[in-house]
């Protein structure tokens, strides 16, 4: 995977965190409909919200990086591999959050939020799916710095 050109990680990189957001927009334009409790509905909404903030943030961050492969597609832009192992860790968070609501509203009987529950799991495997490509990606920025040092070694 390390053979991968720099432009296209980036890319793969960029197209992950789109798959996130646009489960977090769909999370959140269903939150309304649903009859959970009030407490409930702002959690969610502001959990989506926030975690939709920072993949905002990183997809700029990324896209700044790809921008920077322009000139030449097999160069890892400088910052790079730190840039993905901030971006991992950021969303990691953003995960672990979500995983707590989902416990929360499991535990619940309630058939909104049930209804609530496997909306967020759905959601949230595919945005996990996501997440994996992305990290993969990062291991592979990772590898290609290291074959590029080695080869100038």
């Amino acid at each position: 995977m390390y053979r991968q050109r720099a432009g296209e990680t980036l890319a793969s990189v960029i197209e992950s965190l789109e798959v996130i957001a646009s489960n977090l927009r769909y999370v959140g334009a269903e939150v309304p409909s649903l009859a959970i409790p009030e407490e409930t509905a702002d959690r969610t909404t502001g959990l989506c919200q926030a975690f939709l903030e920072s993949v905002a943030e990183e997809d700029a961050s990324a896209r700044r990086l790809l921008a920077a492969t322009q000139t030449n597609p097999d160069a890892i832009p400088l910052g790079a591999a730190e840039a993905l192992e901030a971006m991992v860790s950021t969303l990691w968070k953003h995960f672990q959050e979500m995983h707590e609501l989902i416990t929360a509203c499991g535990a619940e009987d309630a058939r909104g939020m049930q209804t609530l529950c496997g909306l967020l799991h759905e959601s949230a495997a595919n945005m996990l799916n996501a997440f994996v490509r992305l990290r993969d990606d990062h291991t592979a920025v990772l590898l290609k710095e290291w074959a590029d040092q080695r080869a100038t070694s």
